[in-house]
């Protein structure tokens, strides 16, 4: 809508948002009255300060005369110039220069800059975690991305948490959102030091959401460990009986990642002679999984385990004589078989990727009579709703 005639000048901002806004005209008169009176007060105050100053210096005189020690009294306050009002068409201009709602941060530009700031963590965390954050930072700019931060309150974020999690149906989803959610309003204060962004994340702190089924019992016991391994020998899987070895006996210390690594796109940070093309015709490495080359001749392993972040990494060092059932299987091995990679997929001659496992490893366990609410990750070290849906891998 553009004013017309006798209409305000800014008249087509009124509604906007349901709230009034004042006229251009308003807004220049108010201003001009506020500088008007400050240049009167400040005309006062120099004449004051000019006062002072000149009975000062007298009685500094005085005192000189009769003898009394005084500090010297330093008053530049009277050489302070006043500056004049500004014209009303000096204020008209000003003002009309300035936006009357400056943006704001949104959703979707806060997104953007935890992507691609060089201090946001982003970039420092696995692979796959990474590709499970941007499937929820994906669906937030879908949904969301035109919102702005100081948009959101309680009831806001309490519809969009419902339709995450459809009717109850995905429980996890909808903390998913919500935590990451936290997570960008926490760089957007520690980083950003954006106002909006700790308004954002003190709303936030004050809901509490279901992680979904909540924390796991199930566990994967001995005897089901030792039925997957003979059905995974008996099917010519050896490395699977391996693995779930590993997994056992060293619950504590490996996850699922940890013992069959993760293969990553050729430019990620990590070096690797172990490489593959993709279905895609992209090229692959290696990295982060169990290697021979890792184990002495005491059959002491040292290993580097990689938390969600890459940058975060730890040595731990293991003595395997303590695994029975990994006794068992390194005791099957020939010299041969113990080189390069722990885990070789007997299908690709190659080590496992996440999908391949969990297919084969579910597959296995079904034959073996593993019930099917037991999964792989049951007989690792427990794990939070969260870790699981970011490894990505279990089954």
């Amino acid at each position: 809508m553009v004013a017309g005639p006798g209409q305000p000048l800014i008249g087509y901002a009124i509604g906007m948002n349901g709230e009034s806004v004042k006229t251009l005209e308003q807004i220049i008169a108010e201003e001009q009255a506020r500088t008007e009176q400050r240049s009167k007060d400040l005309a006062d105050f120099a004449f004051v300060a000019s006062e002072y100053q000149r009975v000062g210096a007298e009685f500094q005189r005085l005192a000189a005369k009769l003898g009394i020690p005084l500090p010297e009294l330093n008053l530049p306050l009277a050489a302070r110039v006043v500056p004049a009002a500004p014209s009303k068409d000096d204020l008209k201009s000003s003002v009309a220069s300035a936006p009357l709602n400056p943006p704001r941060l949104t959703i979707g530009q806060l997104i953007e800059s935890y992507r691609t700031h060089p201090e946001s963590s982003f970039h420092k965390l696995k692979f796959r975690v990474r590709q499970n954050y941007e499937a929820h930072l994906n669906r937030l700019v879908a949904e969301i991305a035109p919102m702005e931060l100081r948009e959101f309150d309680i009831d806001t974020l309490m519809q969009l948490y419902a339709g995450w999690c459809d009717g109850g149906k995905k429980i996890a989803t909808g903390h998913g959102m919500i935590g990451k959610l936290r997570l960008l309003s926490t760089f957007g204060i520690t980083v950003l030091k954006d106002e909006d962004a700790v308004r954002l994340s003190t709303i936030l702190n004050k809901i509490r959401v279901p992680t979904g089924e909540g924390k796991r019992t199930e566990r994967l016991t001995a005897e089901h460990a030792r039925l997957i391994r003979a059905k995974a020998h008996e099917m010519r899987w050896h490395s699977i009986s391996l693995i779930q070895a590993f997994q056992f006996d060293f619950a504590d210390t490996f996850g699922q990642i940890d013992i069959i690594g993760e293969w990553v796109p050729f430019d990620e940070p990590g070096e690797s002679e172990i490489t593959r093309i993709d279905m895609h015709g992209k090229k692959e490495k290696w990295l982060h999984g169990l290697h021979w080359s890792e184990v002495d001749d005491r059959l002491m392993l040292r290993h580097r385990v990689t938390s969600g972040r890459a940058s975060e990494q730890k040595f731990v060092t293991v003595d395997l004589k303590r695994g029975a059932m990994v006794m068992e299987e390194i005791n099957r091995l020939s010299p041969m078989d113990k080189v390069g990679p722990i885990a070789i997929c007997e299908m690709t001659g190659k080590p496992w990727t996440a999908v391949q496992f969990r297919q084969r490893w579910r597959q296995v366990a079904n034959l073996a009579g593993i019930p099917k609410e037991v999964r792989n990750g049951d007989s690792g070290r427990p794990a939070s709703a969260d870790e699981e849906s970011e490894s990505g891998v279990f089954a």
